[in-house]
């Protein structure tokens, strides 16, 4: 666990540098949530932090543990009304919207 949560600050810490992410990094699903208190916030935020002078960069940026279990529900939640409306709107079938692949060549929408 200690090993895991070392690798997993340093590459935090990584991406965070690549993508710019000052507003936070969230760590969410898999094993970390279930570790509870396994997980060495100390050693996640100090390896985060271990960049050379890029330490400055990073040691403002907020890191959170999500530990909702229906994390993945609530972003469906909130992309279902938006894919269904632009389905709507192009007037394809929602199932096509969605990711589905249509069965019959009557239900797939007509290429452009």
């Amino acid at each position: 666990v200690e090993i895991f949560t070392g690798w997993l600050g340093s590459a935090a810490g990584n991406l965070a540098l690549t993508l710019g992410a000052q507003g936070g990094v969230y760590i969410a699903g898999g094993i970390v949530p279930q570790w509870g208190d396994l997980f060495d916030a100390k050693l996640f935020r100090r390896r985060f932090e271990a960049k050379g002078r890029m330490k400055s960069f990073l040691a403002p940026i907020p890191c959170y543990l999500v530990t909702a279990k229906d994390l993945a529900f609530r972003g469906l939640g909130e992309l279902l009304p938006t894919r269904i409306n632009l389905a709507s709107a192009a007037k394809i079938p929602v199932c096509a919207a969605l990711g589905g692949v249509p069965k019959t060549r009557e239900q797939r929408p007509p290429r452009r």
